[in-house]
């Protein structure tokens, strides 16, 4: 008899260019092939498992009704997807948060010898799903797979399959709230599996009926406890188990032959044994498969399942934070949000294993996977690279008090563990992230104090199920900074761990009180097994500045920040495990500031290219020899002085003691490294076009080389062979990628003897403290930076130019608005309007020759006022006079030759 057959489009092949290191890409590379061969080896048996991921048609329809659905037409698109893919970018307040339908229509055969299962990746937030018409299952929640049964809801000839998603607010599914976009869609993959009628079916929450508890793992002899169920079972099948290790070896094997038929559901218990197994940790991760096959009478392999095994035991105590196969093991990793750019939270299985495989080419072994369950590539990754993980549920910022709520909270966290538990890299269980954050009923205090009875009860609750259904692991929850405020609900007793998200030095606070944070709460509570599950600082690598302030967004004030933080955990030995905030850039629709409905403080960014923090992490974490230069994004410096010589600073991460290099070809003298960094002193003692740099390590084993164009602004002036503009009241450059661009800051008073007179910097005052620049995201403009910061009260900008006909550029927008804003709380405050504020409005001269007037809108928009002069040479003067009941401010000028 042949193989049930399904005839579908012929999947097209998909190039993703990815810019990674060269050892970052060959692990992905390595990874992908060693997945891959699992599923194609599954699929040489009897049951299929068919991918669903091309030509779909797609129906934005804000709808319940299937009716209301064209049969055809649509828009084709490909699974993984989103629809919020470009309006969570947009300048429009908001994103859409409503239903979109997929329909997708196949061919099969053979239906009566097959039972079909389809299995959703994930659909965000809820879904029904229809096949031919008639409703087969419903589910909510956006981060976890689920399987609807087919089982006669198929026939012979061609199917229609209909699946309705929504992302709108539900007050009863978690994630109600929180520091990240959500994602509407089907943003991973979906599958048709066909078994025969005897099968290893799929459990109640969308996992393979296989289970395995470990037993005796540190002793001479361990042991597999193995629960396999199997659906239809006939008489004198055999289900057959073997161990094998990464070899092929047979470690261990088990039959047994079924003496009856069951019809319906036959459960088997079987224990194999191995003698002193090969422990896994994130240095040598270890790994055998557990390969379990349905076997007939004559031989015929019916179903199998593969399942990866391997043998470490983990827990958590106060004195060690956490213990890794019986001993200390202080664990330093990443948190990680499944977001791309231009893709939002549909990513491709080689996307997935390019981030796993960069960070533990980083030097991690740890990663929290925050703040829900993700693909199931991740978790295949950290099995094979040696990744611990700890995975949560998205129950975040807040809760709904219902028992509906806690209803759909307990049915994900019994999705999240029956989907991730069988992958060993997976140590423990987290939920209610920061979740007192947004703490409702602030002027009722009966009313809060009975929310936050109802927090623990819930959280009691979660932890629980957890704890009941996997008693193996153990369990964490993440609060933010207000230790008094978790105290009082009766949170930090629950859970076996607390994880604390700190943030002082940027949000709040100092960064040397961080470690103080930590000691406190150990000495308060040690037999609490503590986590710092959360640290960072936004960086936008197209800024820079040699004046680090908290808030500016610079790299280099994240890089100081990061040093700081570091410097502290590594000297508290209690701490299980630390996390950095992020590992990538995330988007964030509410979030402003530099970069707009983006979370940046990841350490590479959106689209994987890694910021200077990465390198230096990755020398303080990995032993393997590398070195990196930084300020290289650009490919241009800004050199700035009065008169040569002039030295430009550039940054070295290592992890060598000492470095050489050579400027220009020229051998230099080997500097020493501390702590992982050196700045090499590039001294210039005439201008040059360029300079390019070689650095190696002490041991030679690790090089790296950079070319820079460089730009000069000196006292004397500015030869143009580029546009040049210059940032009004502050002390950040910025680059502008799409132009090419240097936005360099306005001269100090005292260090040309040029530059703007007048008025002095826009102060951006918070309840919290005072910002570097403006908290507003900036309409009609990807180049925020520009206009987030001003020059109030100004009165004339000179410099000295050579003859020829200049463009002027003058840019400005109204940065003192109301403007109503989604709150975040983890933010250093809203920008405060001084009601006094005048609207920017302004004449022009060039000399005594009147230009115009410039006179922004009263919003934070990008506008521009543009002229031409003919100039004869020396010093360039503008001035400006504001128009009656305004002021005059600008944020940028920006200044190009245009010589014919």
């Amino acid at each position: 008899m042949g193989h049930p057959s399904i005839n579908h489009a012929k999947p097209r092949l998909m190039k993703i260019e990815l810019s990674f290191l060269g050892k970052t890409l060959l692990l992905s590379c390595l990874l992908s092939v060693f997945l891959s061969g699992v599923t194609q080896g599954q699929s040489a048996f009897v049951s299929q498992k068919i991918p669903f991921d091309q030509a779909w048609s797609f129906y934005k329809m804000d709808t319940d009704n299937p009716a209301d659905i064209p049969q055809s037409g649509g828009e084709i698109v490909h699974i993984p997807h989103t629809w919020n893919q470009k309006d969570a970018l947009d300048d429009a307040p908001g994103f859409y948060r409503g239903s979109g339908w997929y329909r997708y229509q196949f061919t099969i055969d053979a239906t009566d010898q097959s039972v079909d299962y389809l299995r959703i990746g994930t659909a965000c937030m809820q879904a029904w799903v229809y096949v031919n018409g008639q409703l087969v299952s419903q589910h909510q929640g956006g981060y976890t797979a689920f399987v609807s049964n087919l089982q006669n809801k198929l026939h012979t000839g061609q199917n229609d399959l209909l699946i309705h998603v929504s992302n709108a607010p539900d007050a009863n599914v978690a994630p109600i709230s929180a520091d990240f976009t959500f994602f509407g869609g089907l943003t991973r993959g979906i599958c048709l599996y066909r078994f025969p009628k005897t099968h290893i079916p799929f459990g109640q929450y969308g996992e393979r009926a296989v289970h395995v508890t470990y037993r005796d793992v540190l002793q001479k002899k361990a042991f597999l406890d193995i629960e396999t169920k199997v659906q239809g079972a006939q008489k004198d099948i055999t289900i057959k188990q073997r161990l094998v290790d990464q070899q092929g070896v047979i470690c261990a094997q088990h039959s047994y032959k079924v003496r009856e038929s069951n019809a319906l559901l036959l459960t088997t218990r079987q224990t194999l044994s191995i003698k002193k197994p090969s422990l896994w940790s994130p240095e040598d991760p270890v790994m055998y498969t557990l390969i379990t096959e349905l076997v007939a009478e004559n031989g015929r392999i019916i179903d199998t399942n593969q399942s990866p095994i391997a043998f470490r035991t983990a827990s958590v105590s106060g004195e060690h934070g956490f213990l890794l196969n019986g001993q200390p093991y202080k664990l330093n990793g990443v948190n990680r949000h499944e977001m791309w750019l231009g893709q939002g939270s549909a990513l491709q299985t080689e996307q997935t294993n390019a981030d796993m495989a960069a960070i533990k080419v980083m030097g991690a072994n740890f990663i929290r996977i925050a703040h829900y369950p993700q693909d199931d590539a991740v978790l295949q990754a950290c099995d094979q690279l040696g990744l611990i993980a700890l995975v949560e549920i998205p129950v975040v910022n807040e809760i709904t008090e219902s028992d509906a709520f806690l209803a759909s909270s307990v049915q994900q966290m019994h999705e999240m563990i029956a989907q991730c538990e069988i992958h060993p890299s997976v140590v423990g269980w987290a939920f209610m992230n920061e979740v007192l954050l947004r703490l409702p009923y602030k002027k009722e205090p009966e009313k809060q104090e009975k929310y936050l009875l109802e927090v623990q009860r819930q959280a009691k609750v979660l932890n629980e199920t957890a704890k009941q259904v996997d008693p193996s692991r153990f369990t964490l929850l993440p609060c933010h900074g207000d230790f008094g405020l978790y105290e009082k609900a009766g949170l930090l007793t629950i859970t076996d761990a607390i994880g604390w998200n700190l943030y002082q030095g940027w949000y709040k606070g100092k960064t040397e009180e961080l470690g103080g944070f930590l000691d406190h709460f150990h000495q308060k509570y040690p037999n609490k097994s503590v986590w710092l599950s959360e640290y960072g600082a936004d960086m936008d690598p197209r800024l820079y500045t040699e004046q680090p302030q908290r808030f500016d967004y610079t790299p280099q004030y994240g890089l100081q920040w990061h040093q700081q933080v570091m410097a502290q955990l590594d000297q508290r030995a209690y701490l299980g495990g630390t996390a950095v905030w992020n590992y990538n850039d995330f988007y964030s629709e509410y979030r402003q500031h530099a970069t707009p409905h983006v979370n940046s403080k990841g350490l590479v960014t959106l689209d994987r290219k890694p910021k200077e923090v990465a390198q230096w992490y990755r020398c303080h974490w990995s032993k393997t020899p590398y070195v990196a230069i930084g300020r290289n994004e650009h490919k241009s410096l800004v050199v700035r002085g009065n008169q040569f010589p002039i030295t430009i600073q550039v940054p070295v991460f290592t992890n060598s003691s000492s470095i050489q290099w050579f400027l220009n070809e020229e051998k230099q003298t080997d500097l020493e490294v501390k702590n992982q960094m050196v700045v090499l002193p590039i001294q210039l003692s005439k201008p040059i076009e360029s300079i390019h740099i070689q650095v190696l390590t002490a041991d030679g084993k690790a090089s790296a080389e950079a070319t820079w164009r460089l730009v000069y602004l000196m006292n004397d002036g500015l030869t143009l062979q580029k546009p040049m503009g210059f940032l009004m009241g502050t002390a950040r450059d910025y680059f502008q990628a799409s132009a090419g661009i240097w936005w360099v800051h306005e001269p100090k008073s005292n260090e040309f003897t040029w530059g703007s007179e007048g008025g002095g910097a826009l102060v951006f005052q918070t309840k919290n403290g005072a910002l570097p620049a403006s908290d507003l995201a900036i309409n009609e403009t990807e180049d925020d930076p520009i206009y987030q910061t001003q020059r109030k009260g100004i009165t004339q900008f000179s410099m000295p130019l050579e003859a020829g006909k200049y463009r002027i550029s003058l840019l400005g927008t109204q940065l003192e608005v109301n403007q109503k804003k989604e709150g975040l709380v983890n933010q250093l405050g809203t920008q405060v309007r001084h009601e006094s504020a005048l609207p920017i409005g302004m004449t022009v001269h060039c000399g005594s020759t009147e230009i115009g007037t410039f006179s922004p809108p009263q919003a934070p928009e990008s506008q521009s006022f543009q002229f031409e002069i003919d100039h004869t040479g020396g010093l360039f003067t503008l001035h400006f006079t504001p128009l009656p009941q305004c002021e005059a401010a600008i944020s940028a000028l920006l200044i190009e030759s245009i010589q014919p």
